[in-house]
């Protein structure tokens, strides 16, 4: 899928006499400005802002936002006036980039819709056929198992270093980053769950902040999309790059869209997809590295789950009013994970030890109530017997990261129609 663009926009030349105004586009558009200097004027109270600058702002869409700065005089060796336009074409057109689209097209008119949508003026200004891409991200998935098997994959990943890319660590336990200083290409891997479910849990608490009316339902909309699809995210592996500009030109790619697309179009045209031969060129040197590598899988989650589902209990907590005796102002359940912890830990200790070796050493009454205990909640005895010291599941690892380009969406995916045509022929 196509995760992430960033575009430069350069002004057509005759909307503008030597100069951007970004005046003019506060008073016809109202575009948030900042000044760097404040010179005071002639009457008392008066001001007057010098060194007027645009910085980012989110242009809303039904689902997310772009990231849209206007530089009027150019930034760094490109001296023309443009605009920025950045962010996640899949988050825009359906409310969540679990999965998308690999149609440039849509993506980039989706771009233009959100952007003339709220800015019709400066829209006008600009010169869509000279847009430039600046970033690009293209990611892939493997689907394993379990998050805990894809978790067991991407800490060995860290360890791998492939064309002297070496992953720079673990952080926060769900994401591994490779030269993430790069100004060429910058690799990714990370778990999606984790990432999709903190999405959501943001998404609730600007809920309970009661916005205004349309943001909302905005964000109403969001947690729906993303809650409809968290099922698929499970066991979830996602293998990211972001090629920049640089390392398009490097690899003979034109980088201006009218020719980025008629590059794209004839590759299509010989069999190859575009997206999937770049994110090939980043990711199959990483990935021939596995090779002869094994990984051992304990796959702990569906005893766990099996426990929590037999012995999970829950208590009332109240909170008593500080002014008024025994009056409740709350009331709240919480789960009471006792006997789950302890039998939990009980499992781990027969992995580790073994069935006989542990039944020598565990105190006797603990051990056959423990082991009782994890019959009932549905453990077949016979696997408690046949559980021997450090049981182990090797398994290869190029097994195991399966990236099938074919099954990067659900069966039933239907890609989402970009507004813009609409949008024109109004």
């Amino acid at each position: 899928m196509i995760d992430w663009l960033e575009l430069r926009i350069p002004f057509k030349p005759d909307s503008y006499n030597g100069f951007v105004s970004l005046i003019k586009y506060q008073l016809s558009e109202e575009i948030r400005l900042c000044s760097s200097d404040i010179l005071c004027g002639n009457e008392i109270g008066s001001f007057l802002p010098q060194n007027l600058i645009h910085n980012f702002e989110s242009v809303k869409s039904s689902f997310s936002g772009l990231a849209f700065k206007i530089n009027p005089d150019g930034l760094g060796e490109y001296k023309e006036p443009h605009i920025i336009l950045k962010g996640s074409p899949a988050k825009i057109l359906q409310g969540h980039n679990i999965y998308g689209s690999l149609d440039f097209d849509l993506c980039f008119f989706e771009f233009m819709y959100v952007l003339n949508s709220r800015y019709p003026k400066i829209f006008e200004d600009l010169d869509i056929n000279c847009t430039e891409l600046r970033e690009i991200d293209i990611t892939f998935s493997a689907k394993l198992d379990n998050d805990q098997t894809a978790t067991t994959v991407l800490e060995s990943i860290g360890n791998i270093q492939a064309n002297q890319t070496k992953a720079t660590g673990v952080y926060r336990g769900t994401s591994v980053y490779f030269s993430p200083q790069s100004t060429y290409v910058r690799n990714k891997v990370y778990l999606k769950n984790p990432e999709v479910l903190h999405q959501i849990a943001e998404a609730e608490r600007a809920l309970k902040k009661r916005p205004v009316e349309h943001e909302k339902n905005r964000l109403n909309k969001l947690i729906k999309s993303m809650k409809e699809n968290i099922e698929f995210t499970k066991g979830l592996l996602r293998f990211e790059s972001r090629f920049k500009a640089r390392k398009l030109e490097k690899l003979g790619i034109p980088t201006q869209v009218v020719k980025f697309k008629k590059y794209a179009l004839q590759q299509h045209k010989t069999f190859e997809n575009l997206f999937e031969l770049l994110w090939g060129e980043q990711w199959n040197p990483i990935l021939k590295k596995y090779e002869g590598k094994t990984v051992n899988i304990n796959n702990d989650t569906e005893i766990t789950n099996l426990i929590k589902t037999k012995y999970i209990k829950f208590k009332t907590v109240n909170t008593y009013s500080t002014s008024v005796p025994d009056l409740v102002v709350k009331s709240k359940r919480v789960p009471v994970l006792t006997k789950v912890n302890r039998l939990t830990t009980f499992y781990q200790l027969l992995t580790l030890k073994g069935y006989k070796d542990l039944k020598q050493t565990y105190p006797r009454t603990s051990f056959w109530r423990n082991s009782k205990d994890l019959v009932e909640a549905g453990i077949p005895e016979y696997q408690l017997h046949n559980m021997s010291a450090n049981m182990k599941n090797v398994v290869p690892l190029v097994r195991l990261i399966n990236v099938d380009f074919a099954k990067q969406r659900p069966v039933d995916y239907i890609e989402p129609k970009s507004q813009y045509p609409l949008l024109r022929a109004v």
